[in-house]
């Protein structure tokens, strides 16, 4: 029942994230302030699951990474919604997107990591690496957004990017793995 239940809100936040897109890309003018709140707080709470199926998980205690993940993802969507509804995109402001939407992808992003890992991997990560793999999904949605700005983004630079990020990533884990002795322990 509970899985059933999980998988009706991930449709439902998943819908009003698609929602959310088409309202900020259509041509049509912007939905009054209290229907887009609602629209953008459905999509807040739902990336707030993975990090409540994580809190619920009979692993190990990695409360910090989750205190931290809640604390970056909300504090970078509200920021965000603030900054796109309320902000005049001078210099200033813009350049506060790309740190508010880093912020964003970045908490966002640590709860998927750890579920990646669990399902992929051999065994859990370090919190730091954890950490580390969701600063690249941050880097990378920033760096595609600044890139955007100057309409210099296309298929072959995000996946150029992409790959430049993974390659990183593989190479240090090849070196972490390298450098690991039986004897620590």
């Amino acid at each position: 029942m509970r899985n059933a239940l999980t998988l009706v809100a991930y449709a439902v936040y998943s819908a009003a994230w698609l929602l959310l897109i088409f309202l900020v890309n259509s041509a049509a003018p912007p939905p009054e302030f209290s229907k887009a709140v609602v629209v953008w707080a459905m999509a807040i709470i739902g990336t707030t699951i993975p990090v409540v199926n994580y809190l619920n998980s009979p692993s190990e205690d990695r409360t910090s990474l989750t205190l931290s993940a809640c604390l970056l993802a909300t504090a970078g969507w509200v920021t965000f919604i603030l900054l796109t509804y309320f902000a005049v995109p001078t210099v200033g402001p813009r350049w506060l997107f790309f740190a508010v939407w880093f912020t964003a992808l970045t908490g966002t992003a640590i709860p998927f990591a750890r579920y990646l890992n669990l399902r992929f991997g051999k065994s859990l990560p370090p919190e730091s690496v954890l950490l580390r793999q969701s600063i690249w999904v941050g880097l990378f949605g920033a760096t595609c957004a600044w890139l955007q700005l100057g309409r210099a983004l296309n298929w072959a630079t995000g996946l150029l990017l992409a790959a430049a990020l993974v390659a990183i990533e593989i190479f240090l884990l090849l070196r972490a793995r390298s450098r690991w002795r039986p004897d620590d322990s």
